[in-house]
């Protein structure tokens, strides 16, 4: 691994490590990215294998247990080897951002930040590494326990045995948040009930399963033919979902299984209560963000008074319009801020998306066209750019606000911070 950075007066500095240099193994254990760094260096005396200016090195170290070695290493990422049918970064346009086409599919990556795993493109040195340094829980894409179903919905006819897979780590002590992706009339009905039970096999290893209806953009034309999920099915896939939560609540005392609030959306039910969620296992999938948004908007609801005074425009996708319209209201009543809520159709990827991050700014400069009315602040949907603040269709925040006469922000993923901003801005 290179070294990419060297922290001044750290035990790695003084020891005469430089940026450059390329880590091999300490304490004889390899190191392969920054998760297997951070396992390695715990010891309070560290043999190091080392290249400077090519050449082999070795070093011993010595240093407090709780001390980091202090060095930064250059971040590899496992690639993805499935080719899935319903995979969103296969349906991208061409001018979209070049980093959304880099699919991962590394299991570090998910213990450390809650992304979705297939374990297709696991060695036997990766599988005992899990286990050895505890990666758990990890967070698995299934889609299906029947192998050729699995297969054809990853694209990938070497794919594993799942339930194998499943049954070495969790005998071995991993836990899993797994979920589905639903493709009518390819894994709904029979194969994802038999699926389910097939998990319940590994509870209590298996922590929780959310359900969740495939994305589909416009960009398919090379990609085999899937139907989205229709109003009646979604609401069959609830009522399942409804039917396993009772019965494993009963019998388990958790519920484990929740479906995500796109499918309510499809569904045109309402979104459930907070008891629903439990301890919202699947949060970062979708699953309880609206009710914990609601949930905010009734706290915002007792804060005092405040006259902020100013003229609001909330830009959101269409599925999300009616949530907001407490939220509106809440800013009108409780800091006298006149809100407007502008939804907006999704050109770039199709009317079928609705998710409001992946608004693009052209469909944004379209919609603010469409609207005659002036603001003092325009709030934009969270997570709407990326770190680098570049939109899906790969232009800039800054061009925004280059283009329009008033105040933006992106909003922040709790109303709490996203309010405070408004009436301090």
């Amino acid at each position: 691994m290179k070294i990419k950075r060297v922290l001044q007066g750290s035990p790695a500095y003084k020891a005469g490590i430089k940026k450059g240099d390329s880590i091999i193994r300490i304490n004889n254990y390899p190191i392969l990215d920054k998760l297997s760094l951070i396992y390695a260096e715990k010891s309070g005396k560290l043999n190091i294998e080392y290249v400077h200016n090519g050449k082999k090195q070795n070093i011993t170290i010595r240093k407090r247990i709780d001390t980091q070695l202090g060095i930064e290493v250059e971040d590899i990422i496992r690639r993805c080897v499935n080719k899935c049918i319903f995979c969103f970064e296969r349906q991208l346009p061409e001018e979209a951002r070049p980093e959304l086409r880099l699919r991962d599919d590394d299991y570090t990556l998910s213990y450390a930040t809650g992304s979705y795993i297939t374990l297709t493109n696991l060695t036997d040195y990766d599988r005992k590494r899990i286990v050895s340094e505890r990666f758990s829980p990890l967070y698995l894409s299934i889609h299906a326990t029947d192998n050729n179903v699995r297969k054809y919905l990853l694209g990938n006819e070497k794919a594993p045995d799942i339930l194998k897979e499943i049954e070495y780590f969790t005998s071995n002590g991993i836990e899993f948040h797994t979920q589905f992706v639903i493709c009518p009339d390819i894994n709904d009905g029979k194969i994802i009930e038999k699926s389910i039970s097939d998990l319940e096999k590994f509870f209590p290893h298996i922590l929780s399963i959310s359900i969740v209806p495939v994305g589909l953009t416009r960009f398919r034309d090379k990609l085999p033919y899937i139907k989205p999920v229709s109003r009646g099915e979604a609401r069959d896939l609830i009522s399942m979902v409804n039917n396993y939560q009772n019965y494993f609540k009963k019998k388990y005392g958790k519920r484990k299984i929740y479906a995500s609030d796109e499918l309510f959306i499809i569904a045109g039910e309402r979104i459930p209560v907070n008891a629903y969620y439990e301890d919202y296992p699947q949060y970062d999938n979708g699953v309880g963000l609206i009710r914990a948004y609601m949930e905010e908007i009734k706290r915002i609801k007792m804060w005092k008074n405040r006259n902020a005074g100013k003229k609001l425009l909330l830009i959101t996708g269409f599925a999300f319009k009616e949530y907001l319209n407490d939220y509106a209201i809440t800013l009108k009543e409780k800091f006298n801020c006149e809100t407007d809520i502008l939804p907006i159709k999704n050109n770039y990827f199709g009317s079928s998306v609705n998710v409001a991050s992946l608004i693009s700014f052209k469909d944004i400069i379209r919609g603010i066209k469409s609207i005659k009315n002036t603001f003092d602040l325009i709030v934009l949907p969270p997570k709407i750019t990326n770190v680098k603040e570049e939109f899906i269709d790969n232009h800039q925040f800054c061009e925004l606000k280059n283009m329009l006469k008033c105040d933006i922000i992106i909003g922040d993923e709790s109303f709490k911070i996203t309010t405070l901003r408004i009436i301090k801005e």
